[in-house]
């Protein structure tokens, strides 16, 4: 039944996108003169929104039946938007290099994941409110975790995951909304926004740690955390000191960052991001911000076949309606659709404070610390 019902809604994307296929061509031709006509590179943001996120797979298919016109870099999420980023990832079934780009992946593994949880959550609505209320004390099923760690065990997931994945997580988000930031310490480094990018992940552990903590929203999570990076020092890169010189490490004293981790952070724009692997390229690549929002509260607490069709067309509708925008943006204008997600591709050298406004989405995309999980360094955004 499983494989039966994925192909059905894939079924719906593909003929969701050959239904207009020459008219989200020219559309996209009219965007790629950053990539001198070649395909139009993005980088994809996926904010927290629990299992809404399942719309991100509609989003995958339509990009991947665009392949030919559309490839993909980097994702970064928070919570259930960082849950379906790994599932697409998860999905790449090329040989691709760490930073290159190409086709996205299809959301195959994102569909079946998800039905599997609902699967595992109960057969009926009442069984898994209760278990998703319980989650709320005890902590996330360990469906998750058992999962990510299946899945990075195929060296194509793991390759993409480690290279391409960004997942947004937070310290103590409870304490610094109550009483503030903590106070500045030399040995120990708060981020200022308790927003922290976890990436270029070292071992698989790492990984499966960061994502599992990102999706952690509950009592357990906010009280104890979920541990990711040791014992460790970092070096402390300030990306906002105003200096095109680097500080050599040696002169700069290194760091210990908090113990533990759980749900609360954000995605943030790689505009102000120093990627050491292919920087003058990656800053030519478009954002796509999808806010997985809709107006059944229900699907975002709970999943079912039913639930997961709602949203992963919704996600099919939503993608093909930004494409085939001149604006790259849908719905057109806010007050013009009573839905509630939203969707825009900004141009690398657009104002991005002003395009997401138009969304009504300003400020949701800056402030956080970039972790870098193999070479130890720390860059804060502002």
């Amino acid at each position: 039944m499983s494989a039966e019902f994925i192909s059905q809604l894939r079924r719906y994307a593909q003929d969701a996108v050959h239904s207009v296929r020459a008219e989200l061509v020219e559309s996209l031709a009219q965007h790629t003169g950053n990539f001198a006509n070649g395909p139009l590179v993005l980088d994809v943001a996926l904010p927290g929104a629990a299992y809404f996120s399942v719309a991100a797979g509609g989003l995958a298919d339509v990009l991947h039946f665009m392949g030919d016109h559309v490839h993909v870099d980097r994702f970064i999420g928070a919570s259930g938007g960082a849950c379906s980023l790994f599932l697409i990832l998860a999905n790449e079934r090329s040989q691709r290099s760490m930073s290159g780009t190409g086709p996205c992946p299809d959301a195959e593994e994102l569909l079946r994941s998800y039905l599997m949880y609902g699967e595992s959550e109960g057969t009926g609505n009442w069984q898994r409110s209760w278990n998703a209320c319980r989650q709320v004390f005890s902590g996330v099923s360990n469906f998750w975790e058992k999962r990510y760690e299946e899945l990075l065990q195929d060296e194509r997931a793991w390759t993409a995951v480690r290279h391409r994945a960004f997942c947004a997580v937070s310290a103590r988000p409870i304490r610094q909304n109550l009483f503030g930031a903590p106070s500045e310490s030399e040995s120990l480094f708060h981020c200022k926004t308790d927003n922290y990018i976890m990436h270029s992940f070292s071992n698989r552990h790492e990984a499966v740690q960061s994502f599992v903590a990102t999706g952690e929203a509950t009592i357990k999570g906010f009280a104890s955390g979920i541990p990711i990076t040791a014992e460790a020092t970092w070096d402390p890169i300030n990306q906002d000191d105003g200096t095109s010189v680097p500080v050599a490490s040696t002169a700069r004293q290194r760091v210990k960052l908090p113990s533990s981790f759980c749900d609360g952070g954000h995605p943030v724009a790689f505009d102000s991001f120093l990627c050491p692997e292919n920087a003058a390229e990656r800053q030519r690549n478009f954002l796509l911000y999808y806010a997985t929002w809709f107006e059944n509260a229900s699907d975002c607490l709970l999943c079912s076949p039913e639930s997961i069709e709602r949203l992963y067309k919704r996600g099919v509708d939503r993608t093909i309606s930004c494409l085939l925008s001149p604006s790259f943006m849908s719905p057109a204008a806010l007050s013009s659709d009573p839905q509630k997600d939203r969707m825009i591709i900004i141009a690398s050298d657009s104002n991005l404070e002003e395009e997401l406004g138009k969304v009504g989405k300003s400020g949701v995309l800056t402030g956080g610390t970039f972790v870098d999980l193999t070479r130890k360094e720390l860059r804060q955004q502002a």
